[in-house]
């Protein structure tokens, strides 16, 4: 509620849910002023780049991510990220994202606040993320995918061609 009155950016939210969305965030809904979120629901992938482009900022409050692909995508796009310490997420945002604490609405509000009323660090963000997510290539995940089943089947190159 908090970043309707600080900021009067609207909030998107993209997906849907499996079941019905959580209480807190249907309480959420009931009390937002009008016009202040808008549910997209689901989206195709090859609009995604877009929407991250023309965001403020990409929140992703997560309790727990495997690795978190949806923050470098944000980065890739030029789009800041506000997200927590769930998980992989810190591994995947690197220094390029500003991190909460899992479960805590008011720093996820607090934070959310702070960098839409701050341009220039957005704008720091958003440089930092893109040189970030440019270091996730498909070819550097080849490499270590590779690395890791050799070291499982305890494979050791004769030379160095053979790496």
């Amino acid at each position: 509620r908090q970043i309707f009155r600080a900021t009067g950016v609207p909030l998107v939210l993209v997906g849907s849910w499996t079941e019905a969305p959580p209480k807190k965030l249907r309480t959420l809904l009931d009390e937002a002023p009008p016009g202040s979120i808008r549910m997209l629901g689901e989206v195709a992938i090859s609009d995604l780049p877009g929407l991250y482009r023309h965001a403020e900022l990409h929140l992703l409050p997560s309790i727990y991510e495997g690795f978190g692909l949806t923050v470098l995508e944000a980065m890739a796009s030029g789009c800041p990220v506000v997200t927590t310490r769930g998980g992989a997420l810190a591994e995947a945002g690197g220094e390029a994202a500003c991190y909460v604490a899992p479960q805590s609405a008011s720093e996820l509000e607090d934070a959310t606040v702070a960098l839409l009323n701050d341009p220039v660090r957005r704008e720091r963000l958003r440089e930092v993320g893109l040189a970030h997510a440019r270091s996730f290539t498909w070819e550097r995940t080849a490499r270590q995918t590779l690395e890791v089943y050799r070291k499982c089947a305890g494979y050791q190159p004769a030379s160095l061609q053979e790496a």
